[in-house]
């Protein structure tokens, strides 16, 4: 008996009963995490990344969209689709985030819309909610490009499985575009694209060389990489790195980050879930164990693969941070829903795994807990007060390692990027300062006019100025009023005079 015949047969009236019980029971716990979703995009504040996306989705005209999105380290891709975007929806924060919040969720259906070799409508509805649940709960900035990501190296995923199973130019075609655009919103996707191109060419040779005009889908991303080469170079220098090496305790970190961004608990979780369905399969009939996915299988090894080059990639030059990962989640999912597959309780563990990751994004308190914590490290709340009190001339100081090799008319148009939403005329003063110097008194000398106000995002535990200076502005001048988001390591400080 196959797996496909596992899957598809027609099941007793108690066990349809079941299956429908369950099926009704996820799409109520998913339509309640996606209503989360929604509330948090609604109301929480952006973050300073998805400030940055607003800053190049608003630029006025396509020439300094182009000189903001070469400014940037990512490909150029979400930023497209958000200027776009924009021009339709507008620039609020819910409709910024929709986007990403709509990705995760044609992430998650992606499964159901295109087949996987050698799974059956159960392991695609599985593997669907592990990725829908897998975004959790606020651990990711919906308004930047990784929920379109997630999406598209899941759809890189399948079509990768429909090539090897059956070469033809235009399943070729459409891995190519696929994976294509993910390099363009994320470079590290490039890691998934080479291990799966390599292997289509070992497994498949003669078929695959006749596909080759394929790989013409290629051409405007290696086009743009080599216009953008000079500037990822400018970032790859260790004296700007704001990423440390990882050692082992760090790749592990990171894996088990891929398994589940919320909690790492989640990795002894899946772990307990496929022993158990393994040791309950002891006492089966040979006949009940599902065939092999081929396709399937060598499709999650190369997601494997592509992670263990990221991650000594990471060990060997300080670039590595758990969001890069994002591309590399969907891989390794499939890994684990084949394993659960392979054994003769997977039904059983398929229910375990889908209620593990959508329980763990729907968590109540971890809904409350986003919204009561905000966006320590944005300005989208101190811009509001600014205005408020008609500041009309901003200090802008981002006290980053990258700071100093940012254009300062960049970082002026980030800085002023709320009040600029708002038709709230300002001046912005972008200051990037160097370890050493001490940004209070940078702050203080550049400001100016009647109605001047300071906002400096820190982070006290990089190579910074604010790790030998921290905010003391009210200090040197009593006549600020401050006030701080964050903790005493990280955050943003709101000054007005």
């Amino acid at each position: 008996m196959t797996a496909q015949t596992l899957e598809t047969e027609a099941p007793t009236p108690s066990r349809a009963w079941l299956r429908a019980a369950l099926i009704g029971g996820l799409a109520l716990l998913a339509g309640f995490v996606g209503w989360e979703r929604m509330q948090l995009a609604r109301l929480t504040p952006l973050w300073f990344d998805e400030a940055w996306t607003l800053a190049v989705a608003t630029t006025p005209d396509w020439k300094s969209f182009l000189h903001e999105a070469y400014n940037d380290t990512n490909g150029p891709l979400y930023y497209l689709i958000a200027r776009l975007w924009r021009m339709v929806w507008g620039s609020s924060d819910l409709a910024l985030r929709l986007p990403g919040l709509a990705a995760v969720a044609l992430a998650g259906a992606a499964p159901l819309l295109r087949r996987t070799p050698g799974l059956g409508y159960e392991a695609r509805l599985t593997w669907g909610a592990m990725l829908f649940g897998w975004w959790g709960m606020g651990e990711l900035l919906a308004g930047r490009c990784y929920g379109p990501l997630l999406a598209a190296t899941t759809f890189q995923l399948i079509a990768f499985a429909r090539l090897i199973e059956k070469p033809s130019l235009g399943r070729a075609f459409e891995w190519c575009a696929i994976g294509a655009a993910a390099i363009l919103l994320q470079y590290y996707a490039v890691f998934l694209v080479a291990v799966q191109g390599l292997t289509y060419l070992a497994l498949k040779r003669g078929q695959a060389a006749r596909t080759w005009p394929a790989l013409i889908a290629f051409v405007p991303t290696g086009a743009w990489m080599v216009f953008h080469f000079p500037r990822l170079k400018a970032f790859s220098d260790t004296a700007v790195a704001w990423h440390p090496k990882i050692g082992l305790d760090g790749a592990q970190g990171l894996a088990a980050y891929t398994l589940n961004p919320a909690t790492p608990l989640a990795t002894i979780a899946v772990a307990v879930i496929l022993a158990a369905a393994l040791l309950l399969s002891r006492g089966a009939k040979a006949a009940e164990k599902p065939e092999p996915a081929r396709a399937a299988w060598i499709t999650a090894l190369t997601s494997l693969a592509a992670l263990a080059l990221i991650l000594l990639s990471g060990a060997l030059k300080p670039s590595l941070t758990s969001r890069y990962m994002v591309g590399m989640a969907p891989g390794l999912l499939l890994a684990i829903l084949l394993v659960a597959r392979s054994t003769a309780r997977a039904r059983l563990a398929y229910a375990a795994l889908a209620l593990l990751y959508l329980g763990i994004a729907a968590r109540p308190a971890a809904f409350a807990d986003t919204l009561k914590t905000g966006a320590p490290y944005g300005y989208e709340v101190g811009s509001d007060a600014l205005m408020a009190e008609r500041v009309t001339d901003l200090v802008f100081v981002w006290d980053h390692e990258i700071a100093g090799v940012m254009d300062p008319a960049s970082l002026a148009r980030v800085g002023g990027v709320f009040f600029q939403r708002a038709d709230a005329p300002v001046h912005v003063t972008a200051i990037a300062p160097k370890p050493g110097e001490d940004p209070n008194r940078l702050a203080l000398a550049a400001a100016r006019g009647d109605h001047p106000g300071i906002i400096w995002l820190y982070n006290r535990g990089g190579r910074t100025a604010a790790a030998t200076h921290p905010p003391a502005i009210a200090k040197l001048d009593p006549n600020w009023t401050c006030e701080h988001t964050g903790d005493n390591m990280a955050g943003t400080l709101t000054c007005h005079r």
